[in-house]
């Protein structure tokens, strides 16, 4: 059977993209307590996030989960270090910032689109991503609910295209970037605990 190297290259990509994700991820899944998270008001210091997709439902939660890109029946495993949040009508969708803060990094990656760090203070970053474009600088200050990038297709296909066009948000906190991303937090339980809860 001939290989269809288009798609090929697109699971390589995929695989390479969760991987990161793992790699990148300091948070340990034996350790994991979501209950953690509401007690973070200390860190948080007043901050109140807020979904960088409006209307938006989970597509992929946080925390360990079979990685998407290895298919029903998998044994493999990996910690998903955010949340994938997407929409019926996604395409085109404006990406906010989740709360007020200084970009310190926006860059691309051809298995994960545009990425957008944003810090909060306090050693308090989200990383937003799968994006098709970012519409803020480095180096600029953005408030909640500014627009900073536009979900869609990125080189014509969707970005880890086997949860659906979705915008892949983590919430970290430790942070001293570029030196530490710190550790991740599970952006759903906070926003619950903050009383502003996502589907």
């Amino acid at each position: 059977n001939k290989i269809n190297l288009g798609t090929m290259r697109s699971v390589i990509q995929s695989v390479r993209h969760h991987y990161d994700e793992c790699i990148n991820c300091t948070a340990s899944t034996s350790s994991y307590n979501p209950a953690s998270d509401k007690e973070l008001s200390t860190v948080l210091n007043g901050l109140k996030f807020i979904p960088p997709l409006s209307g938006g439902v989970i597509t992929s939660p946080y925390g360990p989960r079979t990685p998407p890109s290895l298919g029903n029946g998998s044994t493999g495993s990996a910690f998903h270090p955010g949340v994938d949040i997407g929409r019926s009508d996604a395409n085109g969708a404006q990406i906010v910032a989740s709360e007020s803060g200084t970009v310190v990094d926006t860059f691309y990656d051809a298995s994960g689109g545009y990425f957008v760090l944003i810090d909060h203070g306090n050693g308090v970053l989200t990383q937003t991503l799968d994006l098709q474009s970012v519409t803020v600088q480095k180096n600029t200050k953005v408030k909640k609910g500014q627009q900073i990038g536009t979900l869609g297709l990125v080189n014509g296909q969707v970005p880890s295209f086997e949860t659906g066009l979705h915008v892949h948000w983590e919430i970290r906190t430790g942070a001293n970037y570029p030196s530490s991303k710190g550790a991740t937090r599970d952006p759903i339980a906070i926003l619950k605990a903050q009383g502003n809860g996502i589907a």
